[in-house]
């Protein structure tokens, strides 16, 4: 993984990212209500993002002292700018040193599938605080338009390159309370793509991901029902 290159990439579109990502602040209004009523004193949102969850956290929970962490910088100063008096680190948190007392509270969303080692990252997770709260995009997220992908290539006569994040096995996330299932319609699957895009969607994991030939984005204009399917 190449941690460099998702800071890059969630960078550039910072400052369009909450306007893009509806579904993503849906989930986490509907993490934030599965967080039980407690005396929280601090609380960590680990790949904060813009800052969206910490400002629903301090609604909620005024008396806590909330930190959001996120790789991107420019996520970071969308984040500061938006919540002044907020505290946001910009550090891979894999890197960070566990404190020396644990946070009342761990968050994240849309973030924990980002590590190649999920286990590895729940323990990370442990390792900083008391009680835990995520939401992770889980398999088959993103199947119907790899699926449409394929088609297209064929279209075109060219190999099959991928271009979309494979999701992990819902299966390996331990004590899952709730799950969602979400459908997004486009006008086009050019403009699904762009969508995804911007949120993080197309990442491989492989810093050599291949660009989409122009065969096919003109196959993929021709294709009709854009429709996008996520699990969580």
């Amino acid at each position: 993984m190449d941690i460099k290159q998702i800071a890059r990439h969630f960078s550039r579109h910072a400052y369009d990212y909450e306007q893009l990502a509806v579904m993503q602040k849906d989930i986490a209004d509907r993490l934030l209500k599965l967080i039980p009523e407690k005396e929280f004193s601090t609380i960590l949102d680990i790949g904060c993002g813009s800052g969206y969850l910490c400002r629903q956290l301090r609604k909620r929970f005024p008396a806590a002292e909330i930190t959001g962490v996120d790789i991107a910088p420019e996520m970071i100063r969308v984040a500061k700018k938006a919540d002044p008096i907020g505290n946001y680190i910009c550090k891979d948190f894999m890197q960070m040193d566990p404190p020396k007392r644990k946070y009342d509270l761990i968050v994240s969303t849309s973030a924990l599938h980002w590590t190649e080692d999920i286990n590895m990252a729940l323990k990370k997770y442990h390792s900083f605080g008391s009680m835990m709260a995520y939401a992770v995009f889980v398999a088959p997220s993103l199947e119907s338009m790899r699926k449409v992908f394929v088609r297209a290539y064929k279209s075109a006569g060219l190999s099959y390159k991928e271009h979309l994040i494979r999701f992990p096995d819902g299966k390996q996330m331990p004590f899952v309370i709730e799950s969602a299932e979400y459908k997004q319609d486009y006008n086009s699957w050019r403009d699904a793509f762009k969508a995804i895009k911007a949120i993080g969607g197309t990442y491989t994991f492989d810093s050599k991901r291949p660009y989409i030939n122009r065969k096919v984005l003109t196959v993929l204009d021709n294709m009709a029902g854009a429709r996008l399917e996520w699990k969580v």
